[in-house]
């Protein structure tokens, strides 16, 4: 069933974008905080790529919630790391 609602399809790439740029960011500058590629911080604010870490410090930097933005999107509890599954078993 496609999506039809604003509200189902969370804050348009544009605003996002505009959001960042009212608080003097761009996309560069993210990517430059969180150690990534322009390109993967474009491609989830575009809704192309999952990646829970990106979008929920571009939420925070426009103090948005995650779910206001990517609605749906990131409602999963994130699994511990790696290393953290690894000193688990081995303890």
């Amino acid at each position: 069933m496609p999506k039809t609602t604003h509200q189902q399809q969370g804050l348009h790439p544009e605003d996002i974008k505009a959001a960042l740029k009212k608080r003097n960011l761009n996309i560069k500058k993210v990517a430059e905080q969180l150690d990534c590629s322009a390109n993967s911080v474009r491609l989830v604010i575009h809704n192309k790529q999952q990646s829970k870490r990106i979008a929920d410090h571009i939420a925070a930097l426009i103090e948005k919630k995650t779910s206001e933005l990517w609605p749906g999107q990131y409602d999963y509890e994130q699994r511990p790391s790696f290393k953290k599954r690894c000193e688990k078993v081995a303890a």
